[in-house]
C-alpha cells in the first residue's frame, strides 16, 4: 500500500512539473516572439538612423550653400554697378566676338560655332607637340619622356581653363 501511495505522490509531482514545463514553455516562447519583435524594431531604428544621418547631411549642404548664397546676395548689394556700366562691360565683351558664334553661322549649320578636336590640333597649341626635342621652348619645359610638373598643361589639344 505504501508503494501505492509513493507511486501515487511521484505521479502528481511529475504531473504538476509537467503542468510548470508547459507554462515555462508557452513562457519562452512568449519571450521569443517578443526578441523577434525587438529584433525588428532595433533593425527599424537602425534604418531610421541611417536615414536622419543622410538627411541630416543634406540639409548641412543646403544650409551651407544657403549661407554662401546669402553672403553673395549681401556683398552684390553692398557694391551696386549702374546699369549703365554693366551695359558697357557687355558691349565690350560682345565686340571682340570671343562670346559669340561667327557671323555666317546660323542654328541648324552643319558646322560648328566653335572649333572641333581636329581643328584644334591643327592649330598652334596642337603644333606644339609636333616639335622636336631640342626646341628651346620644349628643353626648359621637360622631355617627351619626362613627367611634367603639376603648373604645366599638358598639351592633349584640349583647353584645360
Amino acid at each position: 500500500m505504501k508503494l501505492i501511495e509513493l507511486v501515487t505522490h511521484k505521479d502528481k509531482e511529475i504531473k504538476e512539473t509537467l503542468k510548470l514545463a508547459a507554462e515555462q514553455a508557452e513562457i519562452q516562447k512568449t519571450i521569443d516572439e517578443l526578441k523577434c519583435a525587438v529584433d525588428k524594431r532595433d533593425a527599424d531604428i537602425k534604418n531610421l538612423q541611417k536615414n536622419l544621418k543622410e538627411a541630416e547631411t543634406i540639409l548641412a549642404t543646403a544650409i551651407y550653400q544657403a549661407k554662401q548664397k546669402l553672403t553673395a546676395i549681401n556683398q552684390a548689394s553692398s557694391r551696386k554697378i549702374s546699369s549703365e556700366e554693366l551695359i558697357k562691360f557687355a558691349h565690350r565683351i560682345s565686340a571682340s566676338n570671343a562670346v559669340a558664334s561667327p557671323p555666317t553661322w546660323a542654328p541648324g549649320d552643319q558646322r560648328r560655332p566653335y572649333p572641333t578636336d581636329v581643328e584644334m590640333r591643327h592649330g598652334i597649341l596642337g603644333k606644339l607637340s609636333d616639335l622636336p626635342n631640342n626646341n628651346p621652348i620644349l628643353q626648359s619645359q621637360g622631355s617627351y619622356g619626362e613627367p611634367m610638373s603639376s603648373n604645366r598643361a599638358q598639351s592633349t589639344g584640349k583647353c584645360n581653363l
